[in-house]
């Protein structure tokens, strides 16, 4: 299930016959989630299946009701099995294991094999005659310290790749990716509703200085991640060379007199659109609010700008529907949120996928196991209008949300036929009235589930963007492949 499974998995036993409180509070010290270590107290006079998934889940940070679905075992330990290898648990310790039942060891060996994480049990009694009639399904490795079973842990950690830098080849302001990650986390005051031509001198004016510069450091990210998109874009190196216009000429597109190549004239079309909306679906993703990205989107109206090329958006900010500027921000808090309160890894990625596309349910439900990319950073949506598909969006998938989406495919792929499942529902389309359950048992506001939203009413959908002057901004052209700096995407 995972690449980095260990074909030579050891169920390790960590023999504690005196019962020493000392193992004890090592190993629930040693509990570290987002480290990949977990810690399971099993709960006391207990052997049913159920209960020690549920014991699972609590020690992988879950609250589970007492509803229906908590109450199947099967599905209970679909879920473990998907939290784990969306958490990237590396080893799973259990303490109290000589109180359990040979059933329920059997299944912790079998979560072994299904996840790739190493097992830990640690035995507080005498150890029996022949451990194969108590795991006779595994590979035993009995260990009597601490230090040993520990240094396991870590040489099975399994770290996540960052984000890649994208040259830049324009005399650019380089915004810092740690100024970035403070101005994203620091609350914005209004902003100035101006248009681009006066959006950035207006917030010197409006804004405080701490303020500004948060701002500022925002508008410059924008910029850059302009000045990277086109000049990484081979449109932006295809553009037909335009002539210079007479004033009674046609300024759409004309030929040349005795030729077949056409002249073009100023203003005409960036072609690629999907390839622009992806862009500024990338920028905003990870916003947490309204404010942050109007700051964004002004940056990268400006390096638009100074490549040659008009970006209008729709006039009033207020008004906008459509990622970055959805009801309910993702966060990191709210990521959290969904971990603690949902069990159920698809009704998780579900309702975080609702809140960072801020798309309709309807189109959400049509969302497949493979439109999930295999690193978990992006996810391909179809648009639809007027029963018309086109080409699948592209939504980056921000960094809380990657593991509930991630946790998500693995339950899935438990199951026949996983990747034709859809990704984000088990019933034939998503429910609103699930959603706003869901939201509202992790304490969002679920309003967001009942707004009826458009393809064609979300912002990027109202965007256009014109070739309206050469470029001023880059170096490619005057000084082909001369790399000024890099620009880091904030995940």
């Amino acid at each position: 299930m995972r690449d980095f499974i260990d074909e030579h998995q050891a169920v390790t036993v960590l023999i504690d016959p005196r019962d020493t409180a000392t193992i004890t509070q090592q190993a629930l010290l040693g509990h570290d989630r987002d480290g990949g270590r977990i810690t399971v107290h099993p709960t006391p006079a207990t052997h049913s299946l159920i209960a020690l998934a549920h014991d699972l889940l609590t020690a992988l940070g879950k609250r589970y009701g007492p509803d229906a679905e908590a109450k199947q075992v099967a599905r209970a330990w679909r879920q473990v099995t998907a939290w784990v290898c969306a958490y990237r648990i590396a080893q799973i310790v259990v303490l109290r294991t000589h109180l359990l039942s040979r059933p329920a060891l059997a299944r912790l060996v079998q979560l072994t094999s299904e996840t790739g994480a190493a097992l830990c049990l640690v035995w507080h009694a005498r150890p029996p005659a022949d451990w194969r009639e108590i795991l006779p399904a595994s590979t035993v490795l009995v260990l009597e310290d601490v230090e040993r079973a520990v240094a396991q842990i870590r040489a099975r950690r399994v770290l996540r790749a960052e984000p890649q830098a994208q040259p830049l080849y324009c005399p650019s302001l380089q915004a810092d990716p740690e100024q970035v990650h403070r101005a994203v986390e620091q609350p914005l005051p209004a902003l100035p509703v101006s248009d681009i031509t006066r959006f950035r001198a207006d917030a010197y004016r409006q804004l405080g200085p701490e303020d500004f510069a948060a701002a500022d450091t925002l508008y410059r990210y924008g910029m850059d991640a302009a000045c990277a998109f086109l000049t990484a874009h081979p449109d932006y190196h295809a553009r037909p060379t335009p002539a210079r216009a007479d004033v009674d000429a046609d300024l759409t597109t004309s030929r040349a007199q005795g030729g077949d190549s056409p002249i073009v004239y100023y203003p005409f079309s960036w072609r690629d659109r999907i390839a622009l909306i992806n862009h500024l679906l990338a920028v905003v993703t990870a916003s947490p609010s309204h404010r942050h990205t109007l700051a964004i989107l002004r940056g990268v109206q400006a390096g638009f700008l100074r490549h040659g090329l008009l970006l209008t958006l729709p006039p009033n900010p207020a008004t906008y529907t459509g990622a970055g500027f959805g009801p309910v921000p993702f966060t990191s808090e709210a990521a959290e949120l969904i971990r603690l309160h949902l069990s159920n890894p698809v009704r998780a990625a579900c309702l975080a996928a609702s809140l960072f596309t801020t798309l309709p349910a309807a189109s959400l439900g049509h969302v497949k196991v493979t439109d999930l990319s295999a690193d978990t950073t992006q996810l391909a949506v179809h648009g639809f209008s007027r029963g018309r598909q086109w080409r699948p969006f592209i939504f980056p998938v921000p960094r809380p949300a990657r593991d509930l989406l991630e946790a998500a495919r693995f339950f899935w792929y438990a199951t026949p036929l996983a990747t034709e499942q859809p990704l984000l529902t088990e019933q034939p389309r998503i429910g609103v009235y699930e959603l706003e359950h869901d939201a509202a048992q992790c304490n969002l506001d679920p309003s967001f589930a009942r707004q009826r939203i458009s393809w064609e009413s979300i912002w990027p959908m109202r965007t256009r963007c014109l070739w309206v002057a050469d470029p001023i901004h880059d170096n490619l052209h005057y000084s082909p492949g001369r790399q000024v700096g890099a620009h880091v995407p904030h995940a």
